[in-house]
């Protein structure tokens, strides 16, 4: 029995030994995946822990284009899968994770730090062009035409009609000097006032009576011409005059 009892013992520390190191063995093969890709149209960001020592505290924090995601949250020997929404597909974008093993905090492969990018995972969508909305352009209102309005007219009132006064000719002052022109006789004859008449050559028969009549008579004719010019003078101013 007592043979039995050792055996039984041994075996047991074996597998607790083997158990152990086993244990060990898992808690040293720290395994973090983070993808920052396009699913199903869409940006995602997805983080896997594994295998981590959950004697330790252990922690992991999220950022997508600089905004927090995960805040920072403690875990035990794995954390995830866990995914989040990246946002606008039609845009690139960056995402930023740390993840930090309790056991090896400055172990770069147990505790990575990632700075993921993705590009936009639809086309950019064209930006509509705006239909302009028609401009309702008001009706003008007619301006109504205003009715004229009669004026009467007035009666016109008679004007007095001015009597003409009657003006009396001038009456020609005396030292108005009168320029005589020929004149034309009834017999045909041009004669000029105060114009000498030459006597006929009288008779040389010596008869005295005879020849003194004759200038005389001659005279008188030269008078009475004389007379009828001034006459015919004084009726053309007078013509004139008036």
């Amino acid at each position: 029995m007592t043979r039995r009892k050792l055996i039984a013992f041994a075996s047991a520390g074996l597998l607790s030994l083997a158990a152990t190191a086993a244990t060990a063995g898992v808690a040293t093969a720290h395994t973090p995946s983070v993808s920052f890709t396009c699913v199903n149209g869409a940006p995602q960001l997805k983080i896997t822990l594994t295998y981590y020592n959950s004697n330790y505290t252990n922690t992991v924090f999220a950022s997508i284009d600089g905004t927090t995601v995960l805040a920072t949250t403690t875990f035990g020997s794995s954390y995830g899968p866990q995914t989040f929404s990246g946002g606008n597909a039609h845009v690139s974008h960056t995402a930023h994770v740390v993840v930090v093993a309790g056991d090896y905090p400055n172990n770069s492969s147990y505790s990575p730090t990632y700075d993921l990018t993705v590009k936009a995972c639809q086309d950019p969508t064209p930006t509509p062009t705006p239909t302009p909305t028609p401009t309702h352009t008001a009706t003008p209102t007619p301006t109504p035409t205003p009715t004229p309005t009669h004026t009467a007219t007035p009666t016109p009132t008679a004007t007095a009609t001015a009597t003409a006064t009657a003006t009396s000719k001038p009456t020609p002052t005396a030292t108005e000097t009168a320029t005589e022109t020929p004149f034309q006789t009834e017999l045909g004859e041009t004669a000029t006032p105060n114009s000498t008449t030459t006597p006929p050559p009288t008779s040389t028969d010596g008869s005295g009576s005879g020849g003194t009549s004759t200038p005389v008579f001659a005279l008188l004719i030269c008078l009475a011409f004389g007379g009828l010019g001034l006459a015919a003078v004084q009726s053309q101013r007078r013509s004139i005059r008036d």
